[in-house]
């Protein structure tokens, strides 16, 4: 698609909606301005009590994935958009199905990751479908820096709701709170952006990278791939 798009010289997008929280923007904020100093260490979340309501989601051969690609693309893009687009050096993870390791074209319902980035940050995510956590969602993304660090979450299981907290030692600073208020930025950002131009803009080859991180972690099991029939939910 990247490639098509290079070629006719046309826009192409993809909408990591949680970019667009007020919460997810200001870590951005301190992150570029180095408040945090160097960022050690980047813990990201999302566990969802409940698993998709569309059955081709159960289906490999239309979903292509699970949990891995339905949360976890948001998690990982989130990480290293707020860190600024850093290089990958090395992926370790893991891909399962009721406890069991599964590779590429499965229906995962969770996923682990650790990930080593250029600069020597480290972000570790977890995602999953079906979750007990005690309440619809938790959604978590923190930071750890040598001069600082700050955390964004969901409020009361909300998948809309969040509240984003800066931390200095033991004192903490509330710095946005929202509740719903994001939705829909990436659809008038979309629009902004075909208004200014439609050429190919490449921001885009960023996509490639957090693909190939989800290639990876799939890729970590190669030899457990399972045949490409549909599943229940919760099975």
């Amino acid at each position: 698609m990247i490639d098509t798009a290079r070629r006719a010289d046309r826009l192409l997008g993809v909408d990591y909606s949680y970019r667009y929280t007020d919460g997810a923007r200001a870590l951005k904020e301190l992150a570029d301005s180095g408040a945090f100093g160097r960022v050690t260490f980047i813990e990201t979340v999302f566990h969802n009590a409940y698993g998709p309501g569309k059955a081709w989601c159960n289906d490999p051969e239309l979903a292509g994935g699970g949990a891995l690609i339905d949360l976890g693309v948001h998690q990982i893009d989130l990480a290293l958009w707020i860190l600024g687009g850093r290089g990958v050096n090395a992926v370790h993870g893991s891909a399962l199905r009721r406890g069991v390791p599964v590779g590429r074209g499965a229906i995962d319902d969770f996923a682990i990751a650790h990930l080593e980035l250029e600069g020597g940050t480290v972000v570790h995510m977890a995602v999953s479908w079906e979750a007990h956590a005690g309440r619809d969602c938790l959604i978590r993304t923190t930071i750890h820096g040598t001069d600082g660090g700050a955390e964004f979450r969901n409020v009361g299981g909300s998948f809309f709701d969040f509240e984003t907290e800066r931390f200095h030692g033991r004192a903490a600073e509330r710095i946005a709170t929202e509740s719903g208020t994001w939705l829909g930025r990436g659809i008038l950002d979309w629009v902004e952006r075909l208004t200014a131009s439609r050429a190919f803009d490449p921001e885009i080859e960023g996509s490639i990278r957090i693909t190939e991180v989800i290639d990876a972690i799939y890729d970590a099991h190669p030899a457990q791939r399972r045949s490409a029939e549909p599943v229940e939910a919760g099975a």
